[in-house]
């Protein structure tokens, strides 16, 4: 499964299909090609203002698994990630300074 950003650039319209042309700036590894060619999936695109909640769900949701069912860890993670997204920083980064951030908080208030 392929999960990235992309920009729509064009339509080809034919008379039994459709051909819709997408550009991404990530590398896909070879052994995803090999497994995409003329295979048939599911396509998601969004362009409006709520695509990066949109991906955050799909990046960050368990088939089958509801919210209630996850670990308070892995909720606020999924939280954080809705955040960095929203505020358009890197993931990783904005998780290690507010896990820290969390941390020294109740480090200073409790200990």
């Amino acid at each position: 499964m392929i999960l990235t950003k992309a920009k729509f650039e064009k339509i080809t319209r034919m008379k039994t299909k459709q051909n819709l042309v997408f550009s991404i700036k990530d590398e896909i590894p070879q052994i995803e090609v090999d497994q995409l060619i003329m295979g048939e999936g599911w396509l998601a695109f969004n362009p409006d203002e709520y695509r990066a909640k949109v991906l955050a769900i799909i990046a960050n949701k368990r088939i089958g698994v509801q919210d209630d069912e996850l670990t308070f860890s892995e909720r606020l993670r999924k939280v954080l990630y809705l955040v960095s997204e929203e505020k358009g920083v890197d993931f990783e980064t904005y998780y290690s300074e507010e896990m820290e951030r969390i941390i020294q908080h109740y480090k200073f208030k409790y200990l």
